[in-house]
């Protein structure tokens, strides 16, 4: 009796250290790291905050740890991705085709929008009750965009002058870079820039948080609908982890809602390269054309 209670104990905790161990399996992460590139709008350190839930999300079904990386522009971002530095990354659109293009970065998912969907429009925008009413009244006054790589700053503004016949270079008296849709807003209405190109995302959130009024500026010219901005990975980043982030990205708005929320988003769509053909046919415009001096 006493070497069958023995056996049955010593059984007992073979079956513990197994179930413990079971358990510790189940809730370990791989030795896995993915470094995900995001340039921040605003204050970086809030663009981090709004990250968060996201970033603890696909840690969890992905299984692995995830780096937040936030370069100033994304011809930082490519450039890190080219590098190896970053295995997927929030890109603007403009700067997703030039990723195609030098490196071939692959779509995986784009933002889609609680009130525009599947895209987001480009604004030219004005102080209010300074005379300005048109395009052609802005000719030998400063301009405002927010950066060479930015597809709502800078490329479909610039598609648009040469519909115009608008060479930017000669057209305005001097062409300010500000780094970020909100210093484009800002410096309009502080007078900086007498117009200046931004996305209506970022304007529309401005006035929520009553960083501009309705009184501050007026909108000159609206885009037609951009593709919204797309992640995208690294071709050679492993394709069985490609396809669960994802899938991960795609059913975040049903499994972890306020990570999607945070971000302002509506969810995440499937997003494929014949998507951004019209981006593709703004870049071929500007070729043909003349743009700024860099």
């Amino acid at each position: 009796m006493k070497r069958q209670g023995l056996i049955w104990l010593l059984s007992g905790l073979i079956l513990l250290i197994v179930m413990a161990g079971c358990s510790s399996l189940a809730g370990a992460k791989s030795d896995v790291t993915l470094r995900m590139g995001v340039v921040p709008k605003g204050d970086p350190a809030e663009m981090r905050e709004r990250y968060e839930s996201l970033i603890a999300y696909l840690e969890k079904e992905l299984s692995v740890d995830i780096e937040l990386y936030m370069p100033n522009n994304y011809d930082a971002v490519i450039a890190a991705m080219k590098e190896r530095k970053i295995d997927f990354a929030l890109l603007g659109s403009y700067s997703y085709v030039k990723a195609e293009k030098e490196i071939g970065a692959v779509p995986l998912v784009m933002e889609s929008y609680p009130q525009t969907g599947s895209g987001y429009r480009s604004l030219i925008v004005t102080r209010r009750g300074n005379g300005i009413t048109s395009i052609a009244d802005l000719r030998d006054k400063p301009f405002a965009f927010v950066d060479r790589t930015s597809t709502s700053g800078f490329l479909m503004p610039n598609a648009y002058f040469q519909l115009l016949h608008i060479q930017s270079h000669q057209f305005f008296s001097e062409a300010r870079f500000m780094g970020s849709h909100d210093a484009v807003a800002q410096a309009v209405k502080s007078g900086r820039a007498v117009a200046g190109a931004l996305d209506n995302q970022s304007y529309e959130q401005m006035l929520k948080s009553g960083e501009i009024s309705p009184d501050d500026l007026t909108i000159l010219w609206k885009s037609e609908l951009i593709p919204g901005s797309p992640i995208a990975a690294h071709p050679e980043m492993d394709a069985q982890l490609r396809a669960k982030l994802t899938e991960a990205l795609l059913t975040a708005h049903t499994r972890e809602p306020d990570a999607v929320k945070d971000l302002g988003l509506a969810k995440y769509v499937k997003a494929d390269r014949g998507m951004y053909q019209s981006v593709r046919d703004a870049m071929f415009l500007i070729d043909a054309g003349y743009t700024l001096n860099r």
